[in-house]
């Protein structure tokens, strides 16, 4: 009966601050070419932009919101590796 009962780990992880750096790795690993791609495409909307305003304003909110995007990928792997390491101290 009481193997019934017994539950098994999905995740793999024997940790909280095990779990959160299997996230952020995760994350990373699909957000850094969904970021990569973004800046290139906003350097292919300045390219052709050729003096429309628009287009450059556009091209410019893309590649504002693609290195933003980078900054809160970067900051959100630190955190996660600050937690790893001194999850279990705190």
């Amino acid at each position: 009966m009481d193997k019934l009962l017994a539950l098994t780990n999905p995740l793999a992880v024997d940790s909280f601050p095990d779990l959160v750096e299997r996230l952020a790795r995760a994350v990373t690993i699909v957000a850094v070419p969904a970021i990569v791609l973004v800046i290139i495409w906003a350097g292919l909307l300045f390219v052709t932009a050729s003096g429309n305003e628009t287009q450059l304003k556009k091209a410019k909110d893309a590649f504002f919101w693609g290195v933003i995007g980078g900054m809160v990928l970067l900051g959100a792997w630190g955190l996660a590796i600050v937690v790893s390491n001194f999850g279990g101290t705190l």
